[in-house]
């Protein structure tokens, strides 16, 4: 537990940092670049996730084998870090062949595909050609952070992760500052800041790995670990075509301005996911490692537990603070009116369908540290057909807050069918625990609390008023909620 301690501390800080510097630099962004500008940097992450289905599931695989590196020794350390260096080069490989489709494709896109001015095409296009470039650079981060989080070296990978974030970040401003106020000044740094970080993640995973002769590419290593790699790709193209079809929607549909409002909603109704990732990236391991043993049942079911309560209080009481507060919110980040009348509601809908998505991630991870992908690529083909025309009818019909509705109901429609049919074979008595006290409980208690202090704020007209019932409301159920975690954790086995 020593080694999740550290782990998660490090996630935590690495996260947290990465999140705060986030939202401090959005205010920043629009106003050297505008709603517009930032609907191209909001293209760019969409652009960036939804290349991510081209790992075909080896990143997962990368995590996975890394998990098992220095437990072997021999030839079968050897035959692993053969598949190291063949997933390595095959990132890279699919790295510089979407860059250049990106690139080629920025008139079309910049002309037919995003509402723009006819005036702002060539400057769009020449931004969207620096996307392309800064597309080869972040695509093979996967890669090695995903490497690095099976070494289990997540400090030395969160010190990285987040000095890069802070060079993007407010780099990106110093240069919008002083430089240039344009979208293409943006870029060109992030392509700069994406060559210095990749070198730093390169050397740092493979000297971790302690490779003793240089690895080398052979497409046949592959072989052992085909059926993994092929079920998770294929929940991660189903999983993001999901998460990305309303922003690709609304990058068509809507005015690049109203998209731009459309992305700080995503942005803010997503924060959550950044403490998801700390604690994801510290268990993951764990409870694979956990499972390759037979003996380790009942450790495994105390640490799983132990996890998915952790989860959940880091998750509910921020993610639905930011649904019920997310109007007063948005004007107080970003000082736009407009934008938070626009945004407010598709905000609480993000917000709440990324805790549901949150609280899944334990049942997720069991499933991939099994080696069982079935079922979250049944689940994730059956929502697909549903979702997808669902959020193209909604976004044309409603706007914003009908593009964000199917990401609610997604994310709830996992949590009642999905869990339910994973339990009945994988760690089934964790099935009612789970669901006692690391989903139903903490959502009816952070509801409660919210609801009252939001109750209360609606007699205020003042913003200090209502930012101090706010911040009250977040402390109120952060406490309520880790002190109802504790307890949890204590007495797990009087749900069994």
């Amino acid at each position: 537990m020593h080694q999740i301690k550290r782990n998660l501390t490090a996630n935590a800080l690495g996260q947290g940092w990465s999140a705060l510097t986030s939202l401090i630099v959005v205010p920043l962004y629009l106003h050297f670049v505008g709603a517009e500008g930032y609907g191209l940097i909001g293209f760019f992450a969409t652009l960036c996730a939804t290349l991510a289905i081209l790992d075909g599931g080896l990143g997962a695989t990368v995590t996975r084998e890394s998990a098992t590196l220095n437990q072997v020794e021999g030839i079968q350390r050897e035959q692993l870090l053969t598949t190291l260096r063949t997933i390595e080069t095959i990132f890279w490989g699919i790295a510089a062949i979407a860059g250049l489709v990106v690139a080629l494709l920025a008139p079309f896109i910049a002309a037919d595909w995003m509402k723009i001015s006819p005036a702002k095409v060539e400057t769009t296009t020449d931004a969207l050609r620096l996307m392309g470039a800064a597309v080869v650079l972040q695509f093979p981060v996967a890669f090695y952070s995903g490497s690095m989080v099976g070494q289990q070296r997540q400090v030395r990978l969160n010190v990285i992760v987040a000095a890069a974030t802070t060079a993007r970040a407010l780099g990106a401003v110093i240069v919008l500052w002083i430089l240039s106020p344009t979208v293409a000044a943006f870029f060109a740094w992030q392509c700069i800041v994406g060559i210095l970080t990749l070198v730093a993640l390169y050397v740092a995973t493979w000297r971790s790995a302690d490779a003793r002769a240089t690895p080398r590419f052979k497409l046949a290593s592959l072989r052992r670990t085909g059926r993994f790699t092929a079920g998770v790709g294929a929940i991660n193209v189903l999983a993001l075509l999901l998460t990305q079809t309303d922003k690709i929607v609304l990058s068509k549909v809507l005015p690049l301005q109203y998209f731009g409002f459309y992305m700080v909603a995503w942005t803010a109704g997503t924060v959550a996911l950044r403490l998801t990732g700390p604690i994801f990236n510290a268990y993951y391991p764990h409870i694979t490692q956990l499972v390759s043993r037979a003996d380790s049942a009942s450790k495994l079911l105390h640490d799983y537990m132990r996890g998915a309560s952790l989860m959940a209080t880091a998750v509910v009481p921020l993610s639905l603070w930011i649904a019920f507060f997310g109007k007063d919110l948005l004007l107080f980040w970003t000082g736009d009116p407009n934008l938070a009348a626009a945004a407010h509601l598709p905000l609480a809908f993000i917000s709440i369908g990324t805790m549901f998505n949150a609280l899944m991630h334990f049942p997720y991870a069991l499933q991939l540290a099994q080696g069982r992908t079935k079922i979250p690529l049944v689940q994730n083909i059956i929502a697909s057909v549903l979702v997808v025309p669902m959020t193209v009818c909604l976004a044309e019909r409603y706007s914003l807050p009908g593009a964000a509705l199917p990401w609610l109901l997604l994310n709830l429609g996992y949590m009642l069918f999905a869990a339910p049919l994973m339990y009945r074979t994988l760690l089934t008595e964790a099935r009612r625990p789970w669901g006692i006290a690391a989903v139903v409980k903490p959502i009816i208690l952070v509801t409660t609390i919210t609801v009252v202090f939001y109750s209360i704020s609606t007699f205020f007209e003042d913003r200090v008023g209502i930012a101090a019932l706010a911040a009250s409301s977040l402390i109120a159920s952060y406490l309520a909620c880790a002190w109802m975690s504790g307890w949890k954790l204590t007495h797990v086995k009087t749900f069994t």
